[in-house]
């Protein structure tokens, strides 16, 4: 009998779930804002028929959001309860699955619109799901004092394996983005890399990679179960646009331009072997 573990090849790790590694994946579309205005009646109004349009139910009220890069939670944080006389400066809309995940989120802010899903499958539905969402909330934003468009992905990889795991058939020696610090740690660490770029369009684009491996962690669908784990998040932001002829489409250009960068980004920390197992090419 072999003693050979499907998990071998990864160095005893496995994706998050069966199709990738992705955890959650976030976008989130900044404007100017001038906070000493009030917010105006006709953003309530175009945000509630968005709502309608969407088909997300009634949404909660939203009193403003927090971002936190804890991997662990890597998420938003919706300030829920407000502070006392704090009035709702957006609305939550979302729809839960049978499991409790959050299959897809919209939170429209007076400066923000964010949408996320905790249930990913492929970038092409997703794509479509945040497309419709912004061409519903297009008439409650001012598109010429667009800010940012920002896209996220956290990643996560178990131990599934028994015994010592070995990162490095996972993640990637000769990657850009590790500092040479790492590359002979089997221990728990942290590494985080950012640079600039300058896209084709002119704007101005961040780029964040963040890599943790961590001990202790939680094992999907196994309660009682603690295991080492990579957890790998890659965030793209544009800045510095030409102000001229931005539309809610010139948006959806941008984030689908960021997502094919991205996933060229998050292969350059992974083996080829890890590359194939999550079909990152086909995301």
């Amino acid at each position: 009998m072999s003693n050979h573990h499907p998990s071998d090849a990864l160095g005893g790790f496995e994706p998050f779930n069966d199709l990738h590694a992705i955890n959650v994946c976030t976008v989130m579309i900044n404007f100017e804002l001038d906070a000493a205005q009030p917010v105006p009646p006709e953003f309530w109004t175009q945000v509630r028929k968005a709502a309608t349009k969407l088909e997300l139910g009634v949404g909660a009220p939203s009193y403003g959001v927090g971002v936190t890069f804890q991997q662990g939670s890597i998420d938003l944080v919706v300030n829920r309860p407000p502070q006392p006389d704090h009035p709702a400066v957006g609305v939550e809309l979302s729809s839960v699955n049978e499991n409790g995940r959050v299959t897809f989120r919209v939170i429209a802010l007076t400066d923000t619109i964010v949408v996320q899903t905790l249930d990913y499958v492929r970038w092409t539905p997703f794509f479509g799901q945040v497309k419709k969402a912004v061409d519903a909330l297009a008439r409650a934003y001012n598109w010429e004092r667009l800010a940012s468009v920002q896209i996220e992905y956290a990643d996560r990889f178990e131990q599934r394996a028994p015994g010592n795991p070995d990162i490095w058939k996972l993640l990637s020696k000769d990657s850009r983005f590790l500092t040479p610090s790492v590359l002979n740690n089997q221990g728990p660490w942290h590494c985080h890399s950012g640079h600039f770029e300058t896209t084709a369009a002119g704007s101005r684009r961040l780029w964040k990679l963040n890599v943790d491996v961590r001990d202790n962690e939680p094992v999907r669908d196994r309660a009682d179960a603690r295991a080492r784990a990579v957890l790998v998040s890659v965030t793209a932001q544009d800045r510095n646009f030409k102000k001229d002829g931005l539309t809610s489409e010139a948006v959806s250009a941008i984030l689908d331009d960021q997502h094919s960068q991205l996933k060229l980004t998050f292969g350059d920390v992974l083996t080829d072997a890890a590359k194939k197992r999550i079909g990152l090419m086909e995301q």
